[in-house]
């Protein structure tokens, strides 16, 4: 898999797989017209790919022909005769997408094969160290596709545009640690970031897909909104949310979480310093067993403190 971001002035997105297939086992003669141009796939190693719009679910396929009609003009479906597939896209939505080879079947052998990927943003890659050399400032695109902490070369922070985060990955804050990034947040599954320290959204109107489960994060959106998408996304909280400055839109997608302690601790809470939230909030509350009497209100502004 390969992750890239298209933004919104892109014009058109092109991806070409090109592959040296084994030799094959030809179909017998029947000496017969169907000799002429059987249109029966040939290949070895059928090796596909596909593009894939991560919020969205969208999914791009590449270029077929009808080898029964061959002057029609060309579709798009599984290529199942070529050893040259090319998807082409005048026009996408700005997001993040994956580009995904794959092969039908048991491969003959090992196949290598080439990918040219045009009209993408090449992110600043986290795979153990970044790939442009250096950490992202605050106008790079950026995919963390392994364990990242923050303090990686001695840093307390880490800025960034658009962020891709691959499922499964965890980020680490410390205290006075911090993650800051001004535009899109994205994971094709579940991410985590951990830690005393925060995950900051400044700045932009921003999205936040798939599922996030943080231990401290801050709003500090100016007079703009970060909305959580409302398919197949959630946001858990498990310590402190703080609202700056800014608008959260949580399409019924954020979960404030409370773990399992006998002591009625470990609830997390929203710490209300000039921001807001729109939309609904679920809170756990764990409840210890036994016969005593329980009561379940909703979350108040107290004279005692900010927190909600």
């Amino acid at each position: 898999k390969f992750f890239y971001y298209i933004d919104a002035n892109a014009s058109e997105a092109k991806i070409t797989l090109a592959w040296t297939d084994p030799e094959g086992t030809p179909t017998p003669l029947t000496y017969t017209s169907t000799d002429l141009n059987n249109p029966a796939s040939m290949l070895v190693n059928d090796l596909d790919v596909r593009l894939k719009q991560i919020c969205a679910g969208t999914e791009f396929q590449p270029y077929i022909l009808d080898p029964a009609n061959p002057a029609l003009a060309a579709t798009t479906g599984d290529n199942v005769r070529d050893n040259i597939e090319q998807i082409h896209q005048k026009s996408l939505n700005a997001g993040w997408y994956v580009v995904e080879v794959s092969h039908k079947g048991t491969l003959a052998a090992a196949q290598d094969y080439s990918l040219i990927i045009e009209g993408f943003e090449t992110p600043n890659r986290w795979t153990g160290a970044w790939s442009k050399g250096a950490a992202p400032t605050s106008t790079d695109i950026v995919s963390i596709e392994s364990n990242l902490p923050v303090d990686t070369d001695g840093a307390t922070k880490i800025e960034a545009n658009h962020v891709f985060i691959a499922d499964g990955v965890t980020i680490t804050a410390n205290t006075s640690e911090e993650l800051e990034i001004s535009g899109n947040i994205t994971t094709d599954g579940s991410a985590t970031f951990l830690g005393d320290g925060e995950l900051n959204l400044i700045n932009d109107n921003a999205l936040i897909c798939g599922n996030l489960n943080v231990s401290n994060l801050v709003l500090a959106k100016g007079a703009n909104t970060a909305t959580i998408e409302a398919a197949n996304s959630l946001l858990e909280i498990t310590e402190v949310f703080t609202t700056e400055s800014g608008t959260l839109n949580t399409n019924g997608n954020l979960k404030l979480i409370a773990n399992s302690n006998a002591n009625q601790e470990g609830y997390a809470q929203i710490l209300d310093n000039g921001g807001s939230i729109s939309g609904d909030v679920v809170a756990q509350a764990y409840i210890i067993g036994g016969s005593d009497w329980r009561h379940i209100a909703s979350p108040v502004t107290t004279d005692l403190n900010d927190y909600l």
